[in-house]
């Protein structure tokens, strides 16, 4: 399991997560990977998922993961929080 750190970002004064890179490749969020998100309280959470209604953009060699709004749950812009990437899933938590 590889971590990061991170600062919820705001765009038009929104939250916004927004991964992308290698880290995203070793958890098999390749481009046009499909996924779901689950959120509650202090947390979010990616999942793999064939039949999800989001999809991983960016290029093959830099797949980008974007969440917005109510994708960030309760996460607020500056939370600081630790982003886990395991295999078919990617943990936001604060």
């Amino acid at each position: 399991m590889e971590t990061q750190t991170y600062t919820v970002r705001a765009n038009k004064g929104k939250p916004r997560i927004w991964l992308e890179g290698k880290r995203l490749e070793d958890s098999q969020f390749t481009q046009g990977t499909r996924y779901t998100v689950r959120h509650g309280e202090g947390y979010v959470v990616l999942t793999v998922d064939p039949e999800g209604k989001r999809k991983v953009s960016g290029k093959p060699d830099r797949p980008i993961v974007d969440l917005m709004g109510k994708a960030c749950g309760d996460l607020d812009t500056g939370t600081f929080v630790v982003v886990a990437y395991t295999e078919n899933k990617i943990s936001i938590l604060s």
